[in-house]
């Protein structure tokens, strides 16, 4: 982790990118962060008003009653781990939030909860950000985050696609840096793939009962 700050530090402060110790998919997105004119100090998510909340929360109804269960079986496994289980919409905005309070509140310090946007664009690199930009599961560790507020974080993030593949949401799980492991991104891939296939379930069962009651009326 040491290796990963420094080379951060030299990407800030000299622009150079130490190939070597960086992952391409970070320092690629380290380059996109300095092209929006991102801060690196920052990092706080914004939050959306009630109203537009209230839309968003209603267009991912589905969603969020196929997820809950399934974050809530997730969380039993790491309770008092102090890590934070998120899922967010297409778009990157956090519609659910499951943890402890001890996380939860570290994470509301930096609007990282219900009603904030969490891409690339608006708080630099950092895993929902990149799952939905290269749509595929991804972690990230500590400095490898652009801002530094996320410096003390490990995300592990994984894609949730609907039926014709199109993305519908993130799964994320959030926590010490200090904690981080490769199987953490591992457990979420999983569970984005439970709540992908309930979904898909859902739409089965709706396509059968359509086609039965179209026979019945014909």
């Amino acid at each position: 982790m040491k290796e990963i700050k420094k080379a951060w530090e030299k990407y800030i402060r000299e622009d150079i990118i130490q190939e070597d110790v960086v992952r391409p998919i970070i320092w690629q997105s380290w380059q996109r962060c300095k092209a929006y004119n991102l801060n690196p100090k920052c990092g706080i998510g914004k939050k959306v008003d009630s109203k537009k909340l209230k839309q968003i929360m209603d267009k991912n109804k589905e969603l969020l009653k196929v997820a809950r269960p399934i974050m809530e079986k997730l969380h039993k496994f790491v309770h008092d781990s102090d890590f934070i289980i998120i899922l967010t919409d297409d778009e990157g905005y956090i519609i659910e939030s499951i943890g402890d309070e001890k996380i939860k509140e570290k994470a509301e310090r930096m609007n990282f909860s219900i009603g904030a946007l969490w891409t690339e664009e608006e708080v630099g690199t950092n895993a929902i950000g990149l799952c939905i930009k290269e749509n595929k599961p991804i972690q990230v560790i500590g400095a490898e985050h652009y801002c530094e507020a996320h410096h003390s974080w490990t995300c592990s993030a994984a894609p949730i696609h609907g039926d014709k593949g199109n993305l519908i949401g993130v799964l994320d799980m959030s926590g010490s840096c200090y904690k981080a492991h490769k199987h953490t991104l591992g457990i979420v891939v999983a569970a984005a793939y439970s709540i992908q296939n309930e979904l898909s379930l859902i739409r089965s069962h709706e396509l059968i009962d359509t086609t039965v009651e179209s026979i019945t009326d014909g």
